[in-house]
């Protein structure tokens, strides 16, 4: 059989086993209704009253130091992050973002910079994972303080990921040089409605993504009745059900536990990505971004690991 006749037969059998996929996933649903429902209340509830009341203020914030913001590049500050980073001083906003904001507030801000032609696309590429971090707040107070019991763990946590993205940043960046672009230095007016209706759309299609990947985890849950399992899978998936369901499953032995919540912080799952992906633009790699995070994932656990062999 030639080549042209496999692609043939495949493309023929493509409709095929879309129809059947869609028709075993919908008798999937109508006989897990409930837990499905169940997994879509809980998603509503993490997006409505954690994550959204968090995220779109900060977006609006995220508009205003856009437009409002100086980078000097004279700087002791901008000199230093670009010598490190081997990227235009004006990618220290959507870095400041996403470390103090959280997600996905550092990617708005890098394609922000990108549209405005202070970044280039191989500085967005790189740029982009790297920014696109979990918040102090959730991380701390969220993580820390409320599952595990202690402020000063979620301290470390949030360090571990920060330190982790900075590593692999760097990594990614050696034998880069800056691009001629001139940094975002000069002022912007700033438009405040316009600010409120994309920091409102942008919240609608997180808590999507949010809601949906609850679902999916929901449905796997049911159907394979394996804590471990569905445990793991969450890392994948959504990082505010994977933190909990690490923590409350009781799956893991005590000394593993900070190692996947790293790694769930670091990697912080396809429902974030695919926040991340509805701003990137079409031409940025989707697959080099997901293998930098997978990296950021890794290593924080690693960091984190030797004291969880303490604690």
């Amino acid at each position: 059989m030639t080549k042209q006749e496999l692609i043939k037969r495949k493309k023929s059998a493509s409709p095929s086993i879309l129809m059947f996929s869609c028709i075993t996933l919908s008798i999937i649903m109508l006989i897990m209704g409930k837990e499905l429902e169940s997994a879509i209340i809980k998603g509503m509830s993490l997006a409505g009253l954690r994550i959204i009341p968090t995220v779109f203020p900060f977006m609006v914030l995220s508009d205003f130091w856009l437009s409002s913001l100086e980078i000097k590049e004279e700087s002791a500050v901008a000199k230093a992050f670009e010598r490190v980073f081997k990227i235009n001083a004006a990618a220290l906003i959507p870095f400041l973002s996403g470390a103090l904001c959280g997600f996905p507030l550092g990617v708005k801000s890098a394609v922000g910079l990108y549209e405005h032609g202070a970044i280039t696309k191989d500085e967005l590429s790189r740029l982009s994972p790297v920014v696109n971090l979990p918040s102090p707040a959730f991380v701390i107070s969220g993580v820390g303080a409320g599952l595990l019991g202690s402020a000063v763990m979620g301290v470390f946590l949030y360090f571990s990921v920060l330190l982790s993205s900075v590593i692999v940043g760097v990594f990614f960046s050696r034998n880069k040089s800056k691009s001629k672009n001139n940094a975002f230095i000069t002022r912007q007016n700033f438009d405040l409605i316009a600010s409120i209706r994309n920091a409102g759309l942008s919240s609608l299609i997180i808590a999507s993504y949010i809601v949906f990947f609850s679902g999916v985890l929901g449905l796997v849950s049911a159907i394979f009745k394996n804590d471990a399992f569905s445990t793991i899978l969450s890392t994948l998936f959504e990082v505010g059900n994977a933190t909990s369901m690490i923590v409350k499953s009781g799956a893991f032995p005590h000394v593993y536990l900070l190692p996947l919540l790293a790694f769930s912080l670091g990697f912080s799952g396809m429902s974030v990505h695919m926040q991340a992906f509805s701003f990137l633009p079409k031409e940025i790699s989707k697959r080099r971004y997901l293998l930098t995070k997978l990296l950021i994932g890794l290593l924080s656990a690693a960091i984190t690991f030797p004291l969880s062999l303490l604690a």
